[in-house]
């Protein structure tokens, strides 16, 4: 893991990045989830294996909390939880 978003104040979440040296991989995904994939990468500014990338790490984040009795939910400004990811 090779840089780091910020999760809670004072709490980095590993993300996976680049790392030396890169292992190929193929992959068959279906048209609508190239589709989804090629947007988020354009939206980010970054490629499709980084999405791919990002949403392992938050699949591990959440599996990690699940493993602690907690869950990964998205909470508005007010601290409302709006949506929780269920696993």
């Amino acid at each position: 893991m090779s840089t780091t978003e910020t999760g809670h104040p004072g709490e980095a979440i590993p993300i996976f990045g680049r790392e030396a040296p890169s292992i190929p991989l193929d992959l068959v995904i279906t048209p609508s989830a190239d589709k989804a994939m090629g947007e988020i990468a354009a939206k980010l500014g970054v490629g499709k294996a980084d999405v791919l990338s990002w949403g392992l790490a938050i699949l591990k984040v959440a599996m990690d909390a699940k493993e602690e009795g907690k869950k990964l939910a998205i909470v508005d400004q007010a601290g409302n939880v709006t949506a929780e990811l269920g696993l």
